[in-house]
């Protein structure tokens, strides 16, 4: 009886005791396990961060860039008076400005040598206007060559008096606004400019 007895404790023993291994298996399973939750989850917000580094740095530099695309046009109908003729276009600035008072803008703009400046419009920037940077670079441009404006949809968003203020101080600075007109430049060249409006309704 005292050996069934003692069994019998011993059995409960063994028993219990290996409920406590496969307890403090599990315990540690689910440490292990947590573990490597963990680890990914560091390593997503790894990657997210970097990856929103790098949209953050694209777009900063994508918007502080000045891209120049050059165009070679040759035609047995142009004249060989135009031989050369460059004409710079600048487009969409919004207000931009590339390194004080657009220097760096201007100066490469320089370094073009063109016979023609056009800006197609988009020179302020309706979400944060200021219609002096506009006219401060085309004072400059119209220094380097003749300069054109047409109209941008931008300049259709801000307010009547800023526009107004726009266009008088293009004018003062000696910029032709072809607001949809023909200018003649020579027996082979003419520009035409559309009034944004006009284009979009």
């Amino acid at each position: 009886m005292k050996k069934e007895l003692q069994k019998e404790i011993q059995d409960t023993q063994e028993i219990n005791e290996n409920s406590k291994t496969k307890e403090e298996e599990l315990v540690d399973n689910q440490e292990i396990n947590m573990d490597k939750n963990n680890n990914n989850l560091i390593k997503r917000i790894m990657i997210l961060c970097i990856a929103i580094g790098v949209i953050l740095f694209l777009s900063y530099y994508g918007n502080n860039k000045i891209d120049v695309t050059e165009y070679v046009y040759s035609s047995n109908k142009v004249s060989k008076n135009i031989d050369g003729y460059t004409i710079v276009q600048v487009s969409d600035l919004h207000n931009k400005l590339f390194g004080d008072n657009n220097d760096k803008l201007i100066n490469k703009i320089k370094k073009e040598k063109p016979d023609m400046i056009v800006l197609t419009g988009d020179i302020v920037d309706a979400n944060k206007t200021n219609v002096d940077v506009a006219i401060s670079t085309a004072k400059r441009l119209r220094k380097i060559a003749i300069t054109y404006y047409v109209t941008g949809n931008h300049e259709y968003q801000i307010s009547q008096t800023y526009r107004d203020k726009l266009m008088k101080g293009l004018e003062e600075a000696g910029v032709i606004i072809l607001n949809n007109r023909l200018e003649i430049i020579n027996d082979n060249l003419c520009v035409l400019g559309m009034d944004e409006q006009e284009i979009t309704g």
